[in-house]
């Protein structure tokens, strides 16, 4: 049996775990409206409807037992809703426990104060390069720029290492308004676009690994100390770090880079297609586990 994850809601395509859940669900006369590869509230009915006519405990968490039921099987006798293996022992960087703890922690305040924009966003991106320099990730530098405009609140900018935020949306005439959910989401919006700076740094240590210069890197869009900072760290082992750093490489410089470029440029193209490149279907999975914590946490 494969060691499936422990999925719950607000999952974003853990590893294509997600999109298996779903056709599952589908099959079994449970299908889902979400889109592809995300754990929506409609989803987490979905199995709290299939759990309750399997005789599971029905809590919307997807572990051994309810995996066994989809999959036609049993669990073994005595557990529960735990799980067969789950892929977060495996996370790296911004995606472990640790760092999505202590950045909820960090943040907790500033989610739910009233402030200016500009020290709301200071604040945000200081405990998000906390994260970052425990992953040995470059900094994110201040301030940030004030260009994102309509749904966009953050959005990370590689060629200067910053992030280039919404001012209308940060404005405390419209953010203290917002609901807690939507606060919380602001938090996670901005960890979403640090782990992309994480993925950013993580393709250069690779490629300088593999032997390439500084020259190589900035052709790629590196800032120089950014360059300079990966090859003095350079991935020279094949783990689980490597391993992602080459899918991401590959969707951003390699095979994938036409359909990723049509992606993002073209305005027909299904919104699905976004949320499954490798490097955003990541990002959006370790921003959900952010929303995740918040929401387990009361809201002041």
């Amino acid at each position: 049996m494969a060691d499936e994850p422990t999925l719950y809601e607000h999952d974003i395509d853990v590893y294509g775990w997600v999109v298996e859940l779903q056709r599952l669900l589908s099959d079994r006369g449970h299908p889902s409206a979400d889109p592809s590869g995300e754990f929506g509230a409609v989803t987490k009915q979905a199995v709290i409807a299939f759990q309750r006519a399997n005789a599971c405990d029905d809590d919307g968490i997807v572990g051994n037992q309810t995996w066994a039921k989809l999959r036609g099987g049993t669990a073994p006798e005595g557990i529960r809703n735990e799980p067969f293996g789950d892929t977060r022992a495996m996370d790296t960087g911004l995606a472990t426990d640790g760092s999505v703890d202590g950045y909820v922690d960090d943040t907790y305040g500033t989610v739910y104060s009233s402030m200016t924009a500009a020290d709301r966003a200071a604040a945000l991106i200081v405990a998000a390069n906390e994260q970052l320099d425990a992953a040995g990730v470059p900094a994110l530098k201040l301030p940030p720029t004030w260009g994102a405009s309509g749904n966009t609140w953050a959005t990370f900018t590689f060629r200067t290492w910053t992030l280039d935020l919404n001012p209308a949306n940060f404005d405390p005439t419209y953010y203290d308004f917002l609901s807690a959910d939507d606060q919380n989401d602001v938090a996670g919006t901005v960890y979403h676009e640090a782990r992309h700076a994480e993925q950013w740094f993580r393709m250069a240590r690779e490629r300088a690994g593999l032997g390439a210069s500084q020259t190589d890197l900035e052709a790629l869009g590196h800032p120089s100390d950014i360059a300079l900072a990966a090859l003095a760290n350079p991935i020279n082992q094949c783990d689980r770090s490597q391993y992602e750093a080459e899918e991401w490489y590959e969707s951003v410089y390699g095979a994938g880079r036409t359909h990723r470029d049509t992606t993002l440029t073209d305005p027909s193209a299904p919104y699905d297609d976004y949320r499954a490149l490798p490097e955003e279907r990541d990002a959006w999975g370790v921003g959900s586990e952010v929303e995740r914590e918040f929401d387990e946490r009361p809201t002041p």
